[in-house]
């Protein structure tokens, strides 16, 4: 009788973290897509680097990824552009807190 009642404890347990853990991922997946986009469709056009790091942080903000302009590493050069971000997101367990890091990264080249 208690294996049962054992087994749901702990498939519950994971289903609550899944359901915690998952969006965060998904959302991380986002912003790094977003910025690969954004990379191969700004080589060419050689933009302010400040400009491209707001705009990356503003999309973070929308996907409620906490990012601060500091995160957020912008290098363009003659028809290079180079995206890098480094961010920690917090998830909350109850009993804990699990720091998630992500490090999304992209180096476009105009051709």
């Amino acid at each position: 009788m208690l294996k049962p009642i054992l087994g749901l404890a702990i498939l519950t347990v994971f289903l609550v973290i899944g359901a915690r853990v998952f969006p965060v991922y998904s959302r991380s997946s986002q912003l790094a897509d977003y910025i690969r986009d954004r990379a191969v469709r700004d080589a060419a056009a050689n933009p302010s680097p400040r400009d491209v790091q707001a705009e990356v942080v503003e999309y973070a903000r929308g996907l409620s990824l906490p990012l601060s302009p500091e995160q957020v590493s912008v290098t363009s050069d003659s028809g290079t552009i180079s995206i890098k971000v480094g961010y920690t997101v917090p998830v909350d367990l109850a009993v804990t807190t699990w720091n998630l890091h992500f490090t999304p990264s992209v180096v476009s080249r105009a051709y």
